[in-house]
């Protein structure tokens, strides 16, 4: 599930997000941690969230995350008019600079689009 690649490698950002999130909310700390033994305590916990521990189980806004993509974006000088999905314009185009055929690139969007 790893890319060889680290620097494009999702998993391992997702881990250094919840290392970051945890590390601010508090969550995983001692007496705070949910009983995860017990459903009721984590299933309704969302993954992405502001980082807090004010109200785990509201998920982050749409509007949140694009502006904070945006904002990351203008500060690494990177020029895009897609923000929510920008994966779904961007890796057609880094495969076909890989040379991957267009049958694979339509089967890999098929795929995706659930």
């Amino acid at each position: 599930m790893r890319h060889k690649h680290v620097h494009k490698c999702a998993v391992g950002a997702f881990g250094f997000y919840l290392l970051l999130r945890f590390h601010i909310s508090r969550a995983m700390d001692d007496g705070v941690r949910p009983d995860f033994t017990d459903n009721n305590s984590w299933f309704n916990i969302k993954i992405l969230t502001d980082g807090t521990r004010k109200n785990n189980t509201k998920e982050m806004g749409k509007q949140s995350y694009i502006e904070d993509v945006r904002d990351i974006f203008k500060q690494l000088k990177i020029v895009s008019n897609h923000f929510g999905h920008w994966g779904r314009v961007s890796g057609p185009v880094e495969l076909e600079f890989l040379e991957i055929s267009p049958e694979h690139i339509r089967n890999l969007g098929e795929c995706m689009a659930f």
